[in-house]
């Protein structure tokens, strides 16, 4: 699992990449979740990331975005960011994804309904143990179960080029990692 100190600094790092021009994070939605919104006939806004608990603990998760064609056609996004592999990611995507759709949620139907983000987990670490996908197996009482997954992006298989092409510029800075294991062997 990530440090506080580590997730902190990759948190703060994220932040001021993406505090960009909405063309820019369009076009990196449409590279990261392969869509084809036109950045002249869309409109973005990153929304609330922050869920207080029960407990009045707040559940925070890394970005959440809406896109809108108009007032009947909105799509949200949530992206989340690893540096590792973490086995609980899959069970905090659930939770995130839940609290999103929750906070959504039309009140005015008789027959509720929620409706979770897209969301992808961005890993920047190569580990061969990362599946393309996350899973989650859920089970009702009523013996009804629901595979909930999550695709996964592995930051490593993509060249600065290729994150260019995609037109996913605030991830290009973020190569760095790509260096990280070549830094630790060179120190030793």
């Amino acid at each position: 699992m990530e440090s506080t100190k580590e997730k902190v600094k990759l948190d703060q790092v994220l932040k001021f990449l993406f505090s960009t021009s909405n063309k820019v994070l369009i076009n990196l939605l449409n590279g990261v979740f392969e869509e084809n919104y036109n950045v002249d006939e869309v409109s973005l806004t990153v929304s609330n990331n922050e869920f207080i608990e029960d407990t009045l603990d707040v559940l925070r998760g890394d970005m959440f975005f809406k896109i809108s064609k108009n007032e009947n056609q909105k799509v949200s996004y949530h992206l989340e960011f690893q540096t590792r592999n973490d086995s609980t990611m899959i069970v905090r995507m659930f939770e995130y994804g839940f609290k999103k759709a929750k906070e959504e949620a039309d009140e005015s139907s008789h027959i509720k309904k929620i409706i979770f983000p897209k969301q992808k987990v961005i890993f920047f670490e190569e580990n061969k143990n990362i599946e393309d996908k996350l899973r989650l197996n859920i089970v009702f009482p009523d013996s009804q179960e629901i595979d909930y997954t999550v695709p996964v992006l592995k930051y490593w298989e993509y060249s600065d080029k290729e994150l260019i092409h995609k037109k996913m510029y605030p991830l290009i800075p973020l190569q760095l990692f790509q260096l990280k294991k070549e830094l630790i062997k060179a120190n030793k």
